[in-house]
Parts: structure tokens; sequence; C-alpha cells
């Protein structure tokens, strides 16, 4: 029986399959329960140090080939969700707003999490927290600056607009690892009402129609990360997207919007397929498809 455990960034995880931030990562029963299903690590929803109420409904619609979202990146501020995050048995990785102050956010995160994610990249909020992987300067100081407050392993999030340039200054700045991608900017239109669906007007896509790209920029991602790790995400919904990323470069891939299609017991689902595949197939451990398109 093949081996699915993994190490990233020196964090050792029973699988590669982990919760993407977003609306299970608020509450510790909604967290241990995601634990408990088989994920092999959780992500938070992005924290800032302020509590923030985000966009009014409409917030999310389903579309033909995906899902439509503008939260606005609502959360309790740091001084409220730290003692969500005590007594939880799966590895948590704290997801921190990008914003100035945002090391302090992560400082105060650190007791309690494996590893810290920086959101540079949410598509559809203006001012703290937007996607700032244009600011290529602000992006790299805020790394820098993280990396400068506190020890544990620092992933960033970048966005469909970053470029590989950013990708190798992040890793540069002293990021561990780079996790791709964030959902893609975009818009619905609701033609007999004759305005966008979203309260926001426009939001952030995801699901099986942006799987494509995120392979695609975990497979060029991986060709500058050297030895630093990549995390796929995006649209992934069932085991052969999860190998698909693999094969791409990635270590491991984070799940959100394959929630929304599977429920929960999707990472019980990408274990058992993944485990299938690879006894098939003659490999010993998940380690030995990770970049295999490349070869």
């Amino acid at each position: 029986m093949a081996d699915l455990g993994v190490g990233i960034c020196g964090i050792k995880l029973r699988n590669p399959f982990i919760l993407s931030s977003g609306v299970l990562g608020i509450a510790r029963e909604l967290m241990e329960r995601v634990g408990e299903a088989g994920a092999g690590a959780v992500v938070t929803k992005s924290i800032g140090r302020e509590e923030r109420t985000g966009y009014k409904n409409p917030t999310l619609v389903e579309l033909e080939h995906g899902i439509l979202n503008a939260m606005g990146l609502p959360n309790p501020g740091v001084d409220n969700f730290r003692d969500e995050l005590s007594e939880i048995s799966v590895p948590i990785i704290g997801s921190v707003i990008a914003e100035p102050g945002c090391e302090e956010v992560a400082g105060k995160l650190e007791p309690n999490v494996k590893a810290i994610e920086l959101n540079l990249s949410c598509p559809h909020v203006k001012g703290a927290g937007a996607d700032i992987s244009r600011e290529m300067p602000i992006a790299v100081d805020l790394i820098k600056s993280i990396k400068g407050k506190v020890a544990l392993p620092l992933l960033v999030k970048l966005g469909f607009n970053s470029s590989l340039e950013l990708g190798k200054k992040s890793l540069d700045a002293g990021a561990d690892a780079i996790v791709a991608m964030n959902t893609i900017r975009a818009m619905a239109i609701n033609i007999e009402m004759r305005k966008p669906v979203l309260s926001n007007k426009l939001g952030g896509y995801s699901g099986p129609a942006v799987k494509p790209i995120g392979v695609g920029m975990v497979y060029e991602l991986y060709q500058i990360a050297g030895d630093k790790t990549i995390i796929g995400c995006g649209g992934i919904t069932n085991w052969r997207d999860a190998i698909e990323y693999m094969m791409a470069g990635a270590s491991a891939v984070q799940i959100g919007s394959g929630i929304f299609y599977r429920g929960i017991e999707i990472f019980k689902e990408l274990g058992d397929g993944v485990e299938k595949f690879l006894d098939d197939e003659g490999f010993r451990d998940i380690g030995e498809i990770v970049g295999l398109a490349h070869e």
C-alpha cells in the first residue's frame, strides 16, 4: 500500500489534501470536523487585525462551470479568533490578510498554528486584503516583515494575475512555499434585472473551469522553485485532478470548491482514489509522482 504521507516545509502531514482558506476555517468545531473527515491539514479563514463584516448578500452564485463569490474577507479579527485554534487535532495553517500590520497578526497566531499563509491575492476587495500582486515591492516587503517576526514556515498565496517573477521574488524574500492559485476576478450579470448578480458586482471565480489554469501555473512555478514547495489549488473535485496538480509539481493540494460539489467527504475520496492509483501504477509513495510531468 502506497504511503500518502508528505512533508510540507518541515511539517509532517498524513496526506497532501489540505482544506483551503474559506468558510469552514473559521470555527474550532468545523475545523475539527474537516480533520475527522480525512484532511491532512486545515487553512483558516483569512484573518486581519480587526473584525471585518464582509459584503452584503448575495455573495455567492453557482455558474455553469464554477462558483463566483465575493465574501469580502469577513473575519472576527485576530484577538477574537485565537481561541478557536485550541485543541484541534489536525495541523492548522493560519491565513493572514495582506495589510499593514499583518506581521503582528501572524505573531499572534504563531503559538497555535504550524505555518502562516499570506493571502496576497484576494481578487474582489479594495484596500487592505486586495490583490497586491502587481505591487511587487509591497508584496516583497510584507513577506520579509513576516519572516522577521515569525519563526514558522511562510506560505504565499498567489493569484491568477501574479507573475512568475513575483513567485521567484517571493521565494527569494524568504517564502518557504508558494500556493497557486487564488480565485480569478470575474462577474456574472442577471440580464432580466440588468445588473451584476453579486452585491459587490465583481467576485472570485473558482471550480472546475479554473483547474487547467491552476495546473499550468503550478507547472511553471515548479520550474523556478528549486527546492522550495509548491502547493496546488483551484478546481479540484476528484482524485484525478489532485494527481494532475502533483505531476505538474505540487507537493500538496488545497481543496475549496470541491467541498461545494462533494461535501467534506471529498477528503476520503481523494485519499482512496490517489492511493489506488499509486498502487495500480507501482508507486511506493506520493512523492514519486511530484513533478513527474516534467520528466
